[in-house]
């Protein structure tokens, strides 16, 4: 049974990321054939270079997403800090391509944890639904603008329900330093 897209919304919303935009996708080839031909090391390669892409054409989405001066300075050098997931908008084994335009960056914990239990739930629910092993013929990703997520409320300090309380407005405060520090950031 197919899961309709406001189920999956809500499902978002209880896992506390309620502002995440999601689009559905269609698989349109076979999965399985999609890795053979993929080089692990250009792999990687495309990676740590989308980290110094990251620095260079988003440096001030960074800040917002609080990532340190740390964090920067080793996206700057092409090197993972700790706590940095990449993700594709469109995987690549639903048609996507390893581009920058099909790529962004979040924070592991909470968030990209979070997305990874979303995306595992969705395959659960549709191999027992159908029986089988297969990957879900519809998806939802999610698909943030730009090539950082910037997360509007953090998981666990609302607990994905209440949306003015106290929490709100830490965020707000925070976002306004950061704001701030990034001006004073030369990197």
């Amino acid at each position: 049974m197919l899961r309709r897209k406001e189920y999956w919304l809500e499902r978002l919303d209880n896992m506390g990321m309620a502002e995440v935009p999601l689009k559905e996708i269609q698989l349109n080839c076979n999965p399985y054939e999609v890795f053979k031909d993929i080089d692990l090391s250009s792999f990687m390669h495309i990676q740590r270079e989308f980290l110094k892409f990251c620095v260079s054409k988003a440096l001030s989405k960074l800040v917002k997403a609080n990532f340190s001066r740390t964090d920067v300075k080793r996206m700057r050098d092409g090197i993972f800090p700790e706590n940095v997931s990449i993700f594709f908008k469109t995987p690549i084994e639903y048609g996507g391509s390893p581009s920058f335009d099909n790529m962004f960056l979040m924070k592991t914990n909470p968030f990209a944890n979070i997305i990874s239990d979303f995306y595992m739930e969705q395959i659960s629910i549709f191999q027992t639904d159908e029986g089988t092993n297969e990957v879900p013929r519809q998806f939802y990703t999610i698909d943030p603008e730009g090539y950082v997520f910037i997360p509007i409320s953090s998981p666990g300090l609302n607990g994905g329900k209440k949306k003015n309380d106290k929490s709100q407005q830490l965020v707000a405060d925070q976002i306004q330093v950061m704001k701030h520090a990034e001006k004073s950031w030369s990197i």
